[in-house]
């Protein structure tokens, strides 16, 4: 299975947040319904300040939607920074609406 570039309307979310871009990605296996929104901070402070807010409104408008892609999801925050680690810690372990991944210090994003 691979996660793919896949066509959504993430408005709700661009509209909100100017600072930080954000794609969608589902599996390319009919059956695996994995679908993963990546949000590309510019700063670790913006997966910091921002992460719960995106997971609510995800709650609602994407996940509101029904359908299988909305019931295994992924929020994966992505930086060039570091996010300190129990920043890190908090996020990835928070279950609320989508399981959450952080990949920070990244030389590119």
């Amino acid at each position: 299975m691979k996660l793919l570039t896949k066509e959504s309307d993430l408005e709700f979310l661009s509209a909100e947040y100017e600072n930080i871009q954000f794609y969608m990605l589902g599996s390319d296996d009919r059956f695996s319904f994995i679908s993963c929104i990546v949000c590309v901070c510019e700063t670790a402070q913006g997966i910091i300040e921002n992460w719960r807010a995106i997971q609510n409104m995800v709650a609602v408008y994407h996940q509101n939607s029904g359908g299988f892609n909305a019931w295994n999801m992924y929020l994966a925050f992505v930086s060039a920074e570091s996010v300190h680690v129990w920043e890190k810690y908090e996020i990835e372990n928070n279950k609320f609406s989508a399981r959450k991944i952080v990949l920070d210090g990244l030389q590119e994003t």
